[in-house]
């Protein structure tokens, strides 16, 4: 369980957003725990053709409480599509004692941006389906210029129901939402001022398994010819 889960991004005029979480675990007294992962998803489908990266840089960890902020990172691949990266926090020698403990997590993305119809936005899960149940969540995102306009959505995949709060003033946008479950997301969508940001658009590159279907496409079109010529 996660007591909060509060997140700040910032867009900066070239496209890179810089984040930071702050997140409160609660172990219960006496857990045996050592520390917790945070996954992040840097790369997924983007389309039939394609994916898209997020280039996830300078990682660094802080905690108002006496934890260890020792970070390892490993990436895996669920799929040919998909990458996910695992920032491991804490240490195998040091438990943690205390009913709760606070993380600051903090990181850059590159490709987090995309543009629809011109207008440039920031349309992103602030909560994964792959963390776990959040008691309550804020999410804040400041930008180069004006916020047009900013929704966001809770539930599971695809779903479209509007979470608790979501308001925008000025350079800002800020999200709440109370609980959400285990396998739910916290989708944001921020419009940005297209005169105050660049790099809109996503890191594109050839899907994953593109070789793998060009060889099933080749051995494919090699026995349509074998058919073809034995008959």
């Amino acid at each position: 369980l996660l007591d909060r889960f509060d997140v700040a991004y910032t867009v900066r005029a070239d496209g890179s957003v810089a984040v930071e979480e702050t997140v409160t675990l609660r172990f219960g007294t006496s857990s045996g725990r050592h520390g917790f992962d945070r996954n992040l998803v840097t790369r997924e489908p983007y389309d039939n053709d394609e994916d898209m990266i997020y280039e996830v840089s300078n990682v660094r960890v802080t905690s108002p409480d006496d934890v260890s902020t020792k970070v390892q990172q490993t990436r895996t691949k669920p799929s040919a599509r998909d990458e996910v990266l695992r920032i491991r926090i804490g240490d195998a020698n040091r438990t943690i004692s205390a009913a709760t403990a606070t993380y600051v997590i903090a990181y850059d993305v590159n490709g987090a941006l995309r543009t629809t119809q011109g207008t440039p936005q920031l349309y992103w899960d602030a909560v994964g389906s792959g963390m776990p149940r959040i008691a309550a969540a804020t999410v804040t995102v400041t930008t180069a210029g004006e916020v047009r306009n900013a929704n966001c959505f809770t539930g599971p995949p695809q779903s479209t129901d509007s979470c608790t709060s979501a308001a925008h003033s000025g350079d800002t946008a800020t999200f709440t939402q109370d609980g959400i479950a285990k396998g739910s997301l916290l989708t944001i969508g921020v419009e940005l001022d297209p005169a105050s940001v660049s790099n809109i658009t996503p890191i594109r590159v050839a899907r994953g398994d593109a070789a793998d279907i060009a060889v099933t496409r080749a051995l494919q079109g090699a026995g349509v010819a074998s058919a073809v010529g034995i008959a």
